[in-house]
């Protein structure tokens, strides 16, 4: 791609993390344009952006007009995922929401996990820009089963864009100490999570190992992921248990098998074996925190929801910058180190986040 826009891989690299925090920046007008437009309209809209950003991508003569797709796929990546979550906090029943959320959360992987490998076989057989041309027409495609599935719901003619109005909506929702150390703890888990996983295959051919051990890897990580994010809505469900005591074990265990695997240099059945048990406890992390954050009692559960998903992004976008740089400066154990620093530093918020809540209930 970078060759047939006469341009830098670093610099194609350096616009797909600007697009993550402008898809972070942008998602924090959503709950704005959820309540002026309601679910469908504004999914329908993230589904066409989606369409004629990839078209655009496709035809793109040079980087400038790559920055205009990006724009439109920003927007997308803004209104699809956070409005999925939106609508699973606040039209379903507390079982059913997180049932939903940990479909949601295995179906995301799970597009992940194919659509990689799908994209480089488009690219071999029809080039970069056919590509983005199937994913054009896919999200066209989408857009009869979106308008079939996705609930109206309520909306508001009069609600209009005001800035102090959603600074004024952020502040009253992070006025909930034990609700933003929550939001704090995702930006930095997140930074986890994508840091490493960037940079996981790049680690594996580093240690001696072919690419066999890259696909092998890389299917136990999704497999062990869908199938604890699928397997834990249903076990959560029936704990009588501090969903925050699940999200920093689930989170410790994980940052631990991730910093191990960074580094040491460990064989492969080690190493993969880390990996396994690190998507374990991954996937319970996804569904009991989206199930946490979603049960506290705010004014406006679809800002918060949209809120999170910003978090997500955030977190993703610094990720990507830091473990790079990281890596750079320090190779792989540098990245280890952050992610010890991370695990040690942020270890607290869901600790205090439960003192807060409990402080909260009963001053009221």
């Amino acid at each position: 791609m970078a060759a047939g826009l006469d341009s830098s891989v670093s610099l194609l690299g350096q616009i797909s993390s600007a697009t993550i925090l402008l898809a972070a920046l942008i998602t924090l007008l959503i709950g704005t344009l959820v309540r002026r437009y309601g679910y469908r309209r504004l999914y329908v809209a993230g589904t066409l952006a989606m369409a004629l950003g990839s078209t655009i991508m496709a035809v793109a003569p040079n980087v400038a007009v790559v920055l205009v797709a990006a724009l439109l796929l920003s927007f997308a990546t803004a209104t699809v995922l956070p409005v999925a979550l939106a609508i699973a906090a606040t039209e379903l029943s507390p079982t059913a929401r997180r049932r939903v959320m940990s479909y949601q959360i295995a179906c995301i992987f799970a597009a992940v996990a194919v659509g990689l490998p799908a994209c480089v076989f488009l690219a071999q057989a029809l080039s970069w820009r056919g590509t983005f041309a199937v994913l054009a027409a896919v999200a066209v495609l989408l857009l009869p089963a979106v308008f079939g599935l996705v609930p109206v719901g309520s909306h508001d003619p009069s609600a209009r864009f005001h800035l102090p109005t959603a600074v004024q909506s952020y502040r009253e929702l992070l006025r909930d100490r034990s609700l933003a150390s929550m939001f704090g703890f995702q930006i930095l888990y997140v930074v986890v999570v994508f840091g490493t996983g960037a940079y996981l295959s790049a680690l594996i051919i580093a240690r001696g190992f072919g690419a066999d051990a890259v696909g092998a890897a890389l299917a136990v990580v999704g497999v062990a992921f869908i199938l604890s994010s699928v397997l834990s809505a249903e076990v959560l469900g029936k704990l009588r248990v501090d969903l925050r005591l699940v999200v920093l074990g689930a989170a410790l265990s994980f940052c631990v098998s991730r910093a191990v695997i960074y580094i040491l240099p460990l064989p492969l059945p080690v190493l993969v074996g880390l990996l396994a048990a690190g998507s374990l406890v991954d996937g319970v992390m996804a569904v009991a925190f989206r199930t946490l954050v979603a049960s506290y009692d705010v004014k406006d559960r679809a800002l918060s929801m949209v809120f999170f998903a910003a978090c997500d992004n955030v977190g993703q976008a610094v990720g990507g910058v830091v473990a790079g740089a990281l890596l750079a400066a320090g190779g792989y154990a540098a990245i280890g180190l952050l992610v010890l620093a991370i695990s040690l530093l942020g270890s607290w918020l869901p600790l205090a986040s439960r003192a807060l809540r409990r402080a909260e209930v009963a001053s009221e």
